[in-house]
């Protein structure tokens, strides 16, 4: 039986379209790392904690897996400059060390990576720990996403609540201008000269409408 496939699931579609970097300057190391993770996702390995930097900057990865012990730049001082670029800072990172112990442990975990892993480890292990980690990313970027359009929102509300307040103002003048024009209107249709009732009639409608669309403007 095959345990790499009955792990999968029914996220093995979307989880083989994620990419993992992999930096390790062991060269066999970095080669069986990829045996492992290209049969469920895209990989690509490095050298060294600078390449893998360049290369997360340029085009960041869902998940980076890191030895500690590198040339140019170790996994500590990886961590540490993924978590300063705004592109890279939430990208998940598990580190990979010869260095077992606790004060190990404790040490790669305060540079903020989200997991530590002391060499040698069994592929089913790192597996179950990237699946795990691809997933929590997974959520938190839908909940960020839910708390921007939140934020727009609730913006938005605020706005259309300031153009309501500026818009009724001066329609509160207008409507109120709008009746007493109204009222004259009235009493000039009431007078007994011909002429002043029939305009007064032409002109207590137009004053009809002009209010009716004023209390539409209002209302919206």
């Amino acid at each position: 039986m095959d345990w790499s496939k009955s792990m999968l699931g029914p996220l093995e579609s979307r989880e083989r379209k994620q990419r993992i970097l992999v930096a390790d300057d062991n060269v066999d190391m970095c080669e069986y790392l990829g045996v492992i993770l290209r049969p469920h996702w895209e990989v690509e390995l490095v050298e060294n904690g600078r390449a893998a930097l360049a290369s997360a900057i340029e085009n960041p990865p869902d998940l980076i897996l890191s030895d500690v012990m590198m040339p140019e730049m170790d996994g500590v001082a990886l961590v540490r400059a993924l978590r300063e670029n705004t592109q890279t800072a939430g990208t998940p990172v598990i580190l990979l060390s010869a260095r077992s112990g606790e004060e190990a442990v404790i040490e790669g975990l305060e540079t903020l990576a989200d997991d530590y892993m002391v060499k040698p480890f069994s592929s089913r292990e790192l597996l179950t720990r990237i699946r795990t980690h691809l997933r929590m990313s997974s959520v938190r970027q839908r909940l960020q996403a839910q708390l921007v359009i939140a934020d727009r929102m609730s913006a938005v509300g605020i706005l259309a609540a300031g153009v309501a307040h500026e818009v009724n103002n001066p329609l509160a003048v207008v409507i109120s201008n709008l009746d007493l024009v109204l009222d004259e209107l009235r009493k000039a249709a009431q007078s007994p000269a011909s002429g002043a009732k029939e305009g007064a009639s032409e002109l207590e409608m137009m004053v009809h409408e002009a209010r009716r669309g004023a209390a539409r403007v209002a209302q919206i």
